[in-house]
């Protein structure tokens, strides 16, 4: 399979989160509700993104994972950004913080998950 098949999971819920972005009043959106929904909804964009700079399912690479939280992060900013625009919506700097952290959990959820043998030796470590 070509790699190029690896961004189709995270467009999607990238488009997923744009639609959801278009609507003025998300059912049950409550503060805590909400920066809980961003905090899954990027940390699962997080890790798809996450797969696809990756190339697949590998150990963790500092590059790669950098690349993905970028992006992630950029599509939270940008998604806040567009609900500025929505009626009865607003941007949130804490929904980005959020978005953040749901990426950077992805990472962490991806470190434990196959290993960090490459971060290890990234950051001079022995054997990881």
């Amino acid at each position: 399979m070509s790699r190029r098949y690896l961004w189709i999971p995270p467009a999607l819920l990238a488009g997923i989160i744009f639609v959801l972005s278009s609507i003025s009043q998300v059912p049950g959106a409550g503060y805590v509700w909400d920066k809980l929904a961003h905090l899954v909804v990027f940390g699962a964009l997080g890790f798809l993104t996450l797969r696809a700079t990756h190339g697949g399912s590998r150990p963790l690479a500092p590059g790669p994972a950098a690349a993905a939280v970028f992006l992630v992060l950029l599509w939270g900013v940008l998604d806040e950004v567009h609900q500025f625009f929505v009626p009865g919506r607003d941007a949130s700097v804490r929904d980005v913080v959020a978005d953040a952290l749901g990426a950077a959990l992805a990472v962490l959820v991806w470190a434990a998950w196959r290993g960090t043998a490459r971060i290890s030796r990234a950051l001079g470590g022995g054997e990881g």
